[in-house]
């Protein structure tokens, strides 16, 4: 499933994959207009927060927020919850791979929505979009790292879900190889 919420970019998404059905592309905002961060969010970010996002000004980072919500205002037909939409149409409880890539401002609230997916692929660590799921991740018992990098573009990481045996795995096995 990609989301896209450009038109232009979405109608060229749909041009690359027409050939390939196992792969599905909505012309959809990933998350719901409130659910983006106020201005006064992303200015304490910036303010408390060293990352390649301080490389340009606030004011251009707040202009970005507000180009933002200004196309999905000028574009009503786009669906707003595109996540949630997927996941109810086609019955997902959980993903199996998920790429946090989207608008700088969406990342907190669609690490939320995709929670419990076995594999997170988080872009632009460095920077508002993703420091915070960063942070969030390193700290979850239930994900391990597979990989980072701080110096590719703004940053990656891969984190992968522990699933947990279910209790008597063990010895059901033990026994079976002791017969």
């Amino acid at each position: 499933f990609c989301l896209e919420v450009s038109k232009p970019r979405f109608e060229q998404l749909q041009k690359n994959y027409r050939h390939t059905s196992h792969v599905r592309c909505f012309n959809f905002s990933s998350i719901a207009k409130n659910q983006f961060p106020t201005p006064e969010e992303v200015i304490r970010f910036y303010q408390t927060t060293h990352t390649t996002l301080n490389n340009v000004s606030i004011e251009e980072v707040l202009h970005w927020l507000k180009q933002d919500l200004d196309y999905l205002t000028k574009y009503p037909d786009i669906l707003e919850n595109g996540i949630e939409l997927i996941k109810r149409a086609y019955q997902i409880e959980h993903f199996d791979l998920v790429v946090i890539d989207g608008s700088e401002f969406t990342g907190k609230v669609e690490l939320e929505l995709v929670y419990g997916a076995k594999i997170i692929c988080l872009d632009d660590i460095n920077a508002y979009k993703n420091y915070e799921n960063l942070q969030r991740l390193s700290k979850d018992p239930n994900y391990v790292f597979l990989n980072l990098n701080w110096n590719l573009g703004n940053g990656y990481a891969i984190f992968k879900r522990i699933i947990p045996k279910p209790a008597g795995i063990s010895a059901i096995i033990h026994t079976k190889n002791e017969a």
